[in-house]
């Protein structure tokens, strides 16, 4: 199983997802052919157009993939990059060739990742009397993307295109608190619990796209200056919201 680097340090983890931040952000600058490309690329399910797992195979896993080719080769060794990637996404573990297994934890969680969990449904979940039917009392736990090396960082990706003010501040929310979720899972070894790789992940990324015509999401996150550098120095939740502010980023704490 391939191994992050013991002599890591959480500075170095942080210059790596800065490295990263730009690699993408480079590619995603364009965000008019960003936003045509996804729309081009999205796939029609029950509940819509899915445009974020468009977003992700195309300008997030490709170029974490291309990345790690380019720029870690001295951990990667012969390997291929695939063999230290983990998706959530069918494509990418299949006809893309980016990721070689799935991050999720299929035995699941006795909690949501969301935070607009009813007690009550999820008691009657646990009970075996869940509403929906679901066959199983406890919630898989399905991250985007996983990173075995050179560090373990396991990310939750956002592709935001609501207009208004108030649905920024929730997808804000919510997706810090759903990279934290995954962050905060206790360490598993690999072969238990179903899980090939294992699961310890001491550091989380939020990375979200933000197609608003005025950077709602980003505004959001801008508007909290006194607790954005907390993020990172007591939760180990780096932030990524794209396209990048230059200008914004290069001042420091302000990414993380």
């Amino acid at each position: 199983m391939p191994e992050a680097p013991v002599n890591f340090t959480k500075e170095r983890i942080e210059t790596f997802l800065r490295d990263i931040q730009k690699y993408i952000g480079e590619r995603v600058a364009d965000s008019d052919r960003v936003e045509s490309t996804v729309k081009a690329l999205a796939k029609k399910t029950k509940g819509g157009t899915n445009l974020e797992a468009a977003f992700v195979d195309e300008f997030v896993l490709k170029n974490v993939k291309t990345y790690l080719a380019q720029h870690e080769s001295a951990v990667l060794g012969d390997k291929s990059p695939r063999s230290f990637i983990l998706a959530e996404s069918v494509p990418a573990k299949k006809e893309l060739a980016i990721a070689c297994w799935t991050p999720a934890k299929q035995t699941g969680h006795p909690f949501y990742k969301s935070l607009r969990t009813n007690p009550r449904d999820l008691y009657l979940r646990w009970s075996g009397k869940d509403r929906k039917a679901r066959k199983t009392p406890f919630v898989p736990v399905c991250p985007d993307l996983a990173l075995l090396a050179p560090y373990r960082v396991v990310f939750e990706c956002k592709y935001f295109n609501q207009r208004a003010t108030q649905p920024a501040v929730l997808q804000l929310v919510e997706g810090l608190y759903e990279a934290f979720f995954y962050r905060a899972l206790p360490t598993f070894e690999p072969g238990v619990a179903g899980l090939k790789y294992g699961w310890n992940y001491e550091y989380a990324c939020f990375l979200a796209y933000d197609a608003t015509p005025n950077r709602r999401l980003e505004q959001a996150w801008k508007e909290l200056k006194q607790v954005r550098g907390r993020f990172w120095a007591e939760s180990n939740i780096f932030v990524m919201i794209l396209p990048l502010d230059e200008s914004f980023v290069a001042q420091p704490g302000n990414n993380v």
